[in-house]
């Protein structure tokens, strides 16, 4: 055991001295408490709460070593057992000493790390997964499970469509306008779908929407809790800042009038206002051959025809078609596949064309 010379290296102080003669004048009769006390009507502790604050004062003037080398020369392990938790033990304001147990880590923010999605191309298809995901918001269109955040940038008027085609599970796909989610809150044009659940007689899904400027999101969940593997097949394309209207299926015509300024430029290198008109199709769809003209209509202006179709990056645009002036003529395959057709009446000439037109359509 050491002596008070050797408690008073350790504790560099006088006190030491007095802690060793105690312990070594009760270390064969077993009597703990007593020493106990007798420490603390000698000054040596303070706080006379019970034996646990003993041992505190003993950590406090010793260093850890020292006091549990004086516990082991003891009759008993009492001491050393309560110095070694008490060493330990953050929180020395309870009546029974306890381990300090780290917190558990909190669940990651789904909305602050969102899947971004580039809008660099003018579709993607990203694989995603719901397995092991966890459910963070119920969606509009059906009860859904396990779900899958994603986020784009839209910096002007863009259709925006989304598809998990192809998946073997039940999905669901909703748009928001925030996260957590929020209902958008841009108007929406006709035949816009921004929550779906089954889609073209499948289980799958299938969103599409017009979006202003801004930051928005795309949840992926399943039905009746399924969850899985799929591919994510995005596409977008530029619309005007005038009407954004659907394109029915076949032939017919339709009038407008295109006004303010233009937003499509870099799409045709036309700078006046646009009127764009879409349409959305399914994994079946055959494709065809899209016919539009304002050729000998009532149109009053020089009219540029653009047609996109992201998921082949096709783009097609005429001006000035032989036998029409300043009116134009397009003739364009239409690729078969599921996604998004965009067909846009632009201006062009100094000062920049707008006004009224008319144009002819044969859409498959």
């Amino acid at each position: 055991m050491q002596d008070a010379a050797g408690l008073r290296d350790a504790a560099g102080t006088e006190r030491g001295a007095d802690v060793g003669d105690v312990a070594t004048d009760r270390r064969d009769s077993g009597q703990i408490e007593p020493d106990l006390a007798e420490l603390r009507d000698m000054g040596g502790i303070h706080d006379s709460a019970g034996p646990s604050d003993a041992a505190t004062a003993l950590a406090k003037d010793a260093d850890r070593d020292t006091v549990i080398g004086l516990a082991k020369d003891t009759a008993t392990d009492t001491v050393m057992d309560t110095a070694r938790d008490m060493v330990m033990v953050k929180d020395t304001s309870m009546d029974t000493a306890r381990l300090d147990v780290p917190a558990e880590a909190p669940a990651p923010d789904v909305c602050a790390s969102p899947i971004v999605i580039s809008m660099d191309l003018e579709h993607v298809d990203l694989p995603i997964t719901t397995r092991g995901a966890s459910h963070h918001f119920d969606l509009s269109c059906a009860t859904g499970g396990a779900d899958v955040i994603l986020s784009f940038m839209v910096l002007q008027p863009e259709l925006v469509y989304a598809d998990t085609f192809g998946a073997t599970w039940n999905t669901i796909l909703s748009f928001s306008s925030d996260c957590p989610m929020a209902p958008l809150q841009d108007p929406q044009v006709d035949g816009a779908v921004t929550c779906n659940d089954d889609a073209c007689n499948t289980t799958q899904s299938q969103i599409v929407g017009v979006f202003q400027t801004g930051i928005y999101y795309i949840v992926v969940s399943g039905a009746n809790g399924e969850s899985g593997d799929a591919t994510l097949h995005f596409q977008h394309a530029p619309v005007g800042g005038g009407i954004v209207a659907a394109l029915p299926v076949g032939t017919g015509s339709i009038s407008g009038t295109t006004s303010g300024r233009g937003r499509m430029s870099d799409v045709c290198e036309a700078p006046g206002p646009e009127d764009s008109y879409w349409w959305m199709t399914c994994p079946d769809y055959a494709g065809g051959s899209l016919a539009a003209s304002t050729c000998h209509t009532n149109t009053s202006f020089d009219t540029y025809l653009a047609l996109q179709v992201p998921r082949t990056e096709l783009v097609s645009c005429v001006d000035d078609t032989d036998g029409c002036g300043r009116l134009s003529t397009l003739n364009t395959p239409i690729p078969a596949g599921a996604g998004i057709n965009v067909l846009t009446i632009d201006g062009g000439g100094s000062p920049l064309a707008a006004g009224a037109y008319q144009f002819t359509y044969t859409r498959p």
